[in-house]
C-alpha cells in the first residue's frame, strides 16, 4: 500500500506543478519591449519557473484567435498572373488537361494567401478567372460533374466575384447562377463595434459592411477579416464552413487591434480607456488559450504577477523597479511559489495596473490546502481498507502485487513525461 500512496503523491505533485505555469505578457498603449520580455522569460526558466515560451504562446493565440495579416510576395502575384494567362491560352487551344493541371497547381499555392491576394483587385480577379478557366476546361471535356465541383471552389475562393462576359462564355456564367443554397453553407460574422462602420472581408474581398454580415457560401476554408479603421488590414480569422450547419464567428475588434504575436505576446491599445476597460478580460482569454494559470504583466515599466481565475485576475505582487535585472525579477517571482505557497515579498503595489479582483490568493490557498489534505486522507484510508480486504484473499493479493518492484522503477520516468506534457 505504501507504494500506491507514493504513486498517488507523485501524480498529485505533478498536477499541482502543472497548475503554476506562467506567461510573460505586455499590456499598454505603447509597443512592447520585446528583448526585455525575452530576457525575463529566460531568467524565469533559469530559476526553475515553468514559463510558456513566447513562440509557443504566439502559436496558441494565433490558432485560437487570429493570424496577423501579411502581404503576399510580389513574386507570387507575378506568377499568378503568368499562370492565369497561360491557362487561358491552353483552354483556347483545346489543351484542356494541361489547363486543368496548371490551373489546379497554382490554385493550391494561393489557397493560404487569399486574404492578401483578394484585397488587391488585379490579383483577386486573377484567382477567380484562373479558377473559372479550369471550369471551362472541364466543360470542354464534357465532364459536367467535375465542372460543377470546380465552380463551387471558385465561389469559395472569390466570394462576390462577378465574371466578365468577355472572358467567360454564357454556359460558365449560367453554371454559377445555377448553384443554389442547397449546395452551400452559411457563414455569419458578428463584430462587437459600437459604430458599425466596419468592412467585412472574406478571402480578402469585401462582402459586406456593418457589425453583422451573413452569406451563403460553399463549404470549405475561409479567411475572414473585420476592418473598422481605415488603412489598417484586419487580422485573419480562419473559419471552416460545413454544408450541413451554419458557421458563425464573433470578432472582438478591440482585441484584434491590440494583440501582437511577433516576438512576444502583447496587448497594445489605442488609448488608455480601452486599456483600462478591456485588458483584464483580454488577459484572461490569452491565459486560457495559452494554458497558463499565472501572468507576469509588464505595463509602464512595472511588472505585476497575477493569478488567473475563470472570473478574472487577482493581483499577487507588483514590482515597480524598471531598472531591476531580469535575474532579480525572476528570483522574486520564483519566491512566490505555487498555489498554496503564495507569500508576499514586501514590494509596493501599483494601483494603476489593470485588475479584476476576486477572492484573495491566500484564502484560495488555505481552502485548496484543506481539500488536498482531505483527499490525501481519504485515499490513504481507502487504500489500507482495500489492502486489508485483499490480504484476506491471499491468492488475489499476491497476483495483484506480483512484479511490483519492476513496475515501480518505471514510475518516475512516467511522471516526468506527464510533467513535460502538462
Amino acid at each position: 500500500m505504501f507504494r500506491f500512496l507514493v504513486v498517488g503523491f507523485l501524480l498529485l505533485s505533478s498536477t499541482v506543478q502543472a497548475q503554476t505555469r506562467w506567461l510573460v505578457v505586455h499590456t499598454d498603449t505603447r509597443p512592447a519591449p520585446v528583448e526585455r520580455m525575452r530576457s525575463v522569460e529566460e531568467a524565469l526558466r533559469a530559476e526553475g519557473v515553468d514559463v510558456a515560451s513566447s513562440a509557443d504562446a504566439a502559436s496558441r493565440v494565433e490558432t485560437s484567435l487570429s493570424l496577423p495579416f501579411w502581404l503576399a510576395d510580389e513574386s507570387l502575384r507575378r506568377e499568378l498572373g503568368v499562370a492565369t494567362e497561360g491557362v487561358l491560352t491552353s483552354v483556347a487551344r483545346g489543351e484542356d488537361q494541361r489547363a486543368i493541371d496548371d490551373g489546379l497547381a497554382m490554385l493550391e499555392r494561393v489557397e493560404t494567401h487569399l486574404a492578401a491576394l483578394g484585397r488587391d483587385e488585379r490579383a483577386g480577379d486573377d484567382v477567380a478567372n484562373l479558377c473559372l478557366f479550369v471550369v471551362r476546361a472541364y466543360m470542354q471535356r464534357r465532364d459536367a460533374g467535375a465542372a460543377r465541383r470546380q465552380a463551387l471552389t471558385c465561389l469559395r475562393l472569390a466570394p462576390a466575384f462577378e465574371p466578365s462576359a468577355r472572358l467567360h462564355p454564357p454556359e460558365i456564367r449560367a453554371l454559377l447562377d445555377e448553384i443554389g443554397p442547397s449546395e452551400q453553407g452559411v457563414l455569419a460574422v458578428q463584430a462587437d463595434q459600437a459604430s458599425g462602420d466596419c468592412l467585412v472581408r472574406m478571402q480578402g474581398r469585401v462582402v459586406g459592411r456593418g457589425t453583422w454580415v451573413r452569406r451563403s457560401v460553399p463549404p470549405g476554408r475561409y479567411e475572414v477579416q473585420v476592418e473598422c479603421a481605415e488603412e489598417r488590414a484586419g487580422r485573419v480569422h480562419v473559419v471552416r464552413v460545413a454544408g450541413d450547419s451554419p458557421a458563425r464567428i464573433d470578432v472582438d475588434v478591440t482585441l484584434d487591434g491590440a494583440v501582437r504575436t511577433d516576438g512576444a505576446i502583447a496587448l497594445v491599445y489605442e488609448d488608455a480607456e480601452a486599456l483600462r476597460a478591456r485588458s483584464p478580460e483580454h488577459l484572461r482569454r490569452v491565459a486560457s488559450w495559452v494554458g497558463v494559470q499565472r501572468l507576469l504583466v509588464h505595463a509602464e515599466g512595472t511588472w505585476t504577477a497575477y493569478q488567473v481565475d475563470p472570473a478574472g485576475l487577482t493581483r499577487i505582487e507588483s514590482f515597480s523597479a524598471p531598472e531591476a535585472s531580469a535575474t532579480a525579477l525572476a528570483r522574486r517571482i520564483a519566491a512566490i511559489g505555487r498555489p498554496g505557497e503564495v507569500r508576499g515579498v514586501g514590494v509596493e503595489e501599483v494601483a494603476a495596473t489593470p485588475t479584476t479582483p476576486v477572492a484573495t490568493v491566500r484564502s484560495r490557498a488555505w481552502i485548496a490546502g484543506l481539500l488536498v489534505s482531505a483527499v490525501g486522507v481519504g485515499v490513504g484510508t481507502l487504500g489500507w481498507v482495500y489492502r486489508g480486504t485483499m490480504e484476506d484473499r491471499e491468492d488475489e493479493f499476491a497476483a495483484l502485487t506480483s512484479g511490483m518492484e519492476e513496475g515501480f522503477l518505471t514510475l518516475p520516468d512516467e511522471v516526468d513525461t506527464a510533467r513535460r506534457n502538462a
